[in-house]
């Protein structure tokens, strides 16, 4: 098994990070080991179960809380790189960590995968799809074609592109002459042949002009000569086509120099398959298998494309598929199905003379494959790990789901029976699984008809604030229905009004009791009436219009609240400015644009009543418990310069932050340097991977005592609002246990 970029934070740890963190995750990923890395993903050591232990026992006075990873790692390890072929594994090796040429930690090998590089690429079971657009001979001899379809290749995403190369006097009987007495197919094919066959100076060319686009070059010679002709400019694999699949003469010409080979298996029987496999295996090639059916398009019905299972039950080699059908679908069932190799030829026009031409995808197919592909992949996630609720369901647990309601009024003390309870949305209360656990239980509070039962009611809790000690003010989300109800039992140092749209309708001035002595600071709503999403970045003029008037009633109505506060200082607004869209991610040049549109929107906004602080914003948001892309506010170095060029402040969203350091690959702490001295507000909370935000503080990917640290060295006195996911519910339980964590943290000085 392969684990690949997407999945490598619960594998990897940092070298400064406190032992304790990185035993967490080795008991969260369940393998046993972690990879020690520094900011840079650049491989440190290797952390097991049994590194720790040794040092423990050597150590027997250490204590866990004060060592870090990094101290005890073992920095003798053996690793995999793509520069020459994987180490050969045995039974007593049960990982290897795959680096790249500055030795930065690009994959992990947890399995007997048989896997290989063509140069960056890793090539194995489970890995991102290695996708060949196949030009073969569709430059039908023009060496301009050829490059069009070189260009077409890199926009899609394609990883390689492939051409083919023969001698035509070695290939054919009768030196590839028109021979009277051959089939007429024979004859057709030779005469396309001729005609549009390139020279190996051309090829070459066309080699060298692939790598300026990004692209991996590779070639199917379909002779020895060629082969020879190929292996000496040097490509870093070959492709072996179906009709030379029992041609040992020429594999073994091929793998001769220890490049990987791709091997289609087309117009094959089982048993010739099944003996190629043997012949690759004695050579100790390395090579992939792929299913093809060799008919120019291909039926449907003939595709047979659950072959694919048996392949990778009978051989020990990554498989893959190459398709001749009409269309996209089957090649992304094949990925589906486990495709390491998705090989699909391409042309300029189908109505061109020869028959690859038919079975070939147009240059925007092409693009579509490799997004579906993209889709596919992300979608096929780890069939080992246990079913879990998304973040974008819980939105819709709470909303569509059903809690435990109050049928009658009920006293303190009272007993629950069956009869007293009923089932309603949403599902912000107790969960009617524990129905049975309720009834026979004393009521703990007086209780109105139709109230939610809660947690609390038959769970034990600590739901008292710890005496913060923080250099930092702390505070908690409220509305104003649950303003009063959240703040009467602990002393928060100021709450934050997390705004519906229907909130900025009422007068604030009897909707809660304010406290004398404290501030608040607001959220503006990012949803309004009609489905309409907060987006001052909107290219529709009337949308983006319609955004520019709900946050002028927002920035009102917080100071109608701020009105209600003896506070001099100007209350903070928190906004999400917008910029998200629906199926891509903007390129740099589009997202400029956007900026200005953000830019023009806040300068038709009166901000000089508020501390405008617009929030760091992850690269898939959720909104109506669906993900989108978002494009702005999301790194740091455009965060500073909008910021800076529109004198405006940051809130900064660690768990927003942190899940667009994973996903863009930047360090967090070095990310948060580049515009930590515009953050005039916090949101705590953590995260994991790139889409799943506020996760429990300590249950995901954010280092709690360095961001306290830094929070406290550098962000003094700066707000924090404690934005965990559904803390509001149980009367903010959820709240007040993340915050006692942050407060309890312990912060040590940097080694």
């Amino acid at each position: 098994m392969f684990i690949g970029n997407h999945n490598l934070i619960q594998f990897t740890c940092l070298e400064d990070d406190r032992l304790v963190v990185a035993l967490k995750k080795i008991d969260q990923n369940e393998h046993g080991f972690l990879i020690i890395v520094d900011s840079a993903f650049k491989v440190h050591g290797i952390l097991t179960d049994g590194d720790v232990r040794r040092y423990l026992i050597k150590h027997s006075g250490s204590h866990v809380s004060n060592i870090n990873a990094g101290d005890i790692c073992n920095t003798q390890y053996l690793y995999s790189t793509t520069g020459h072929s994987a180490i050969e594994r045995n039974e007593r090796i049960k990982f290897l960590p795959i680096v790249n040429e500055k030795h930065e930690l690009i994959g992990i090998d947890l399995g007997k995968t048989n896997g290989f590089f063509i140069e960056n690429k890793y090539i194995s079971s489970g890995t991102y799809p290695f996708i060949i657009a196949e030009i073969g001979n569709n430059h039908n001899g023009c060496l301009d074609t050829a490059r069009k379809l070189i260009d077409c290749a890199a926009e899609s995403g394609a990883a390689c592109v492939k051409f083919q190369h023969r001698n035509m006097n070695n290939l054919y009987a009768n030196q590839g002459k028109n021979d009277v007495s051959a089939d007429l197919s024979t004859q057709y094919t030779k005469d396309l042949l001729n005609k549009y066959n390139l020279s190996i100076e051309q090829l070459t060319n066309l080699f060298d002009y692939s790598k300026t686009r990004g692209l991996i070059p590779m070639c199917t010679p379909w002779d020895i000569e060629s082969a020879q002709e190929l292996i000496e400019y040097g490509l870093p694999a070959y492709k072996l086509a179906s009709a030379d699949l029992t041609n040992m003469q020429l594999i073994d010409e091929i793998v001769s120099g220890g490049s990987p080979l791709i091997v289609s298996t087309g117009m094959s029987t089982e048993k010739e398959i099944i003996a190629a496999h043997g012949h690759l295996i004695t050579k100790n090639a390395k090579f992939a298998m792929l299913h093809c059916n060799s008919t120019y398009p291909a039926p449907f019905d003939q595709v047979n494309l659950a072959y694919i299972r048996k392949m990778q039950r009978l051989f020990k080699c990554p498989i893959g598929y190459s398709g001749h059908e009409r269309d996209i679908n089957v090649s992304l069932a094949a990925v589906a199905l486990g495709a390491s190799v998705i090989e699909r030829h391409i042309t300029l026009d189908r109505n061109m003379e020869g028959a690859d031409h038919r079975a070939s995808l147009l240059p925007h197919e092409l693009g579509k494959l490799v997004e579906g592909i993209d889709q596919v992949y992300k979608a096929l996630g780890d069939g080992r790990a246990e079913r879990a609720v998304s973040q974008g369901e819980l939105i819709n647990r709470q909303n569509l789901g059903k809690s435990l309601v109050s049928k009658r009024e009920l006293h303190a003390g009272e007993i629950v029976e069956m009869d007293d309870i009923e089932i309603r949305s949403p599902g912000s209360g107790l969960h009617p699984k524990h129905i049975y656990r309720l009834v026979g239980e004393p009521v703990k509070r007086d209780m109105r008809k139709g109230d939610l039962f809660l947690n609390k009611d038959i769970f034990e809790s600590n739901d008292l604030l710890l005496s913060n000690d923080t250099k930092n003010p702390i505070g908690i989300p409220v509305r104003y229905h649950d303003h009063d109800k959240l703040t009467e039992n602990n002393e928060f140092d100021f709450v934050e009004f997390h705004f519906s749209y229907s909130d900025l309708k009422y007068d604030p001035l009897n909707m809660f009791t304010p406290e004398q002595g404290k501030f608040f600071t607001s959220h503006a709503p990012e949803l309004f009436e009609d489905d309409h999403l907060l987006d001052l970045a909107s290219d529709d003029e009337s949308y983006r219009q319609k955004s520019v008037d709900y946050l002028k009633l927002t920035i009102d109505r917080t100071l109608d609240v701020s009105a209600l506060y003896t506070a001099e200082e100007k209350p903070i607004l928190v906004v999400n400015c917008g910029g998200f869209t629906q199926d891509k991610f903007l390129n740099y040049s589009e997202k400029l644009k956007k900026y200005d549109i953000v830019a023009k929107s806040i300068s038709e906004i009166d901000i000089s009543g508020v501390i405008f602080c617009a929030q760091t914003m992850p690269p898939y948001p959720w909104h109506f418990g669906g993900q989108q892309f978002h494009n702005l506010f999301v790194l740091p170095d455009e965060i500073n310069e909008f910021c800076t060029r529109c004198d405006i402040n940051v809130c900064l969203d660690t768990s927003h932050t942190l899940m667009a350091s994973n996903f863009h690959n930047f360090n967090f702490f070095e990310g948060l340097k580049k515009f930590y001295h515009l953050v005039k507000h916090i949101h705590l909370a953590d995260a994991k991977g790139v889409d799943q935000e506020g996760v429990a503080l300590g249950e995901g990917e954010l280092r709690l005592e360095d961001i306290k640290l830094f929070f406290e060295e550098q962000l003094r006195d700066i707000p924090i609002v404690c934005e965990t996911w559904q803390g509001h519910l149980n009367d903010g339980a959820n709240f007040i246990r993340d915050i006692n964590k942050y407060i309890a943290i312990h912060t040590r000085k940097p080694n």
